[in-house]
C-alpha cells in the first residue's frame, strides 16, 4: 500500500509543484471537547497520514479561524527532497497573510 501511495504522489508532482490541503477533517474542537469522541485522535490525523506514509516533506500551519474563533489548519506537501520549497512557501504564506493575528486570536480563545 505504501508503494502505491508513493507512486501516486510521484505522479502528482510531475503535474504540480505542491499540494495544499486541510490538516484535519474538522476545525479544532474546544478545550476538553475531544473527551466526548472516542476515536478523536484516529480521525483527526487521517489527512496527514498519506504524506507521512509516503515520506514526502509537509508542513502544517494555522490558516484562519472558523465562526467560533477556533483554528483551521492547512498542510502544504511537496516532492521528495524539496523541503526548502515547502518551507519557503509556508514562510511566504506567513508574510502575505494575517498569520500572526490568527495565532494570537487562537491562543486568546484557549485562555
Amino acid at each position: 500500500m505504501r508503494a502505491l501511495i508513493k507512486e501516486d504522489f510521484k505522479k502528482t508532482f510531475t503535474e504540480v509543484d505542491a499540494i495544499l490541503a486541510p490538516s484535519t477533517p474538522t476545525t479544532a474542537l474546544k478545550l476538553g471537547e475531544f473527551e466526548h469522541y472516542a476515536f478523536f485522535g484516529e480521525m483527526m490525523d487521517v489527512l496527514c497520514e498519506p504524506a507521512a506514509v509516503a515520506g514526502i516533506p509537509a508542513i502544517n500551519f494555522p490558516a484562519g479561524l472558523d465562526t467560533q474563533g477556533l483554528p483551521i489548519g492547512l498542510q502544504l506537501m511537496g516532492p521528495y527532497f524539496q523541503e526548502k520549497n515547502i518551507l519557503n512557501l509556508s514562510h511566504q504564506y506567513e508574510k502575505e497573510t494575517n498569520f500572526f493575528d490568527v495565532v494570537k486570536k487562537g491562543f486568546q480563545k484557549y485562555k
